[in-house]
């Protein structure tokens, strides 16, 4: 019983290190736990397992796009995509999305409850 204390997280911290990364070896687990603060953490395999089927989480494949950003949206982001564009030469600046430099970059699964429609965007 006080082996099962020492290693309990609270669903924060559990989340975070879900969330930082999705296909995690032990030892990675580990490192982010103990950049947590949680220096006394032992991951396993099993641990992350019935962490995901409690919580109903699952791992599908991302299909399709959530859908269209509002006007408002737009707008706001144009102001600021500006401001980010200063100091740049119009020939350097590209959009990766759909020039294909990232095509390969972006993941084709994520962590999501189960259940739960799984889109990009």
């Amino acid at each position: 019983m006080a082996m099962h204390k020492k290693n309990v997280l609270d669903i924060g911290t559990k989340m975070e290190i879900i969330k930082e990364k999705d296909n995690l070896s032990a030892k990675q687990i580990k490192d982010i736990a103990e950049k947590l603060g949680k220096t006394d953490f032992h991951a396993s395999n099993g641990w992350l397992e019935s962490f995901r089927k409690r919580r109903r989480i699952s791992f599908k494949a991302v299909c399709g796009v959530a859908g269209d950003a509002s006007d408002e949206t737009v707008n706001t982001w144009i102001k600021k995509i500006e401001k980010l564009f200063e100091g740049y030469e119009p020939q350097n600046i590209v959009n990766a999305d759909e020039s294909g430099i990232f095509v390969h970059g972006l993941p084709t699964k994520s962590l999501c409850i189960k259940k739960a429609k799984c889109t990009s965007g």
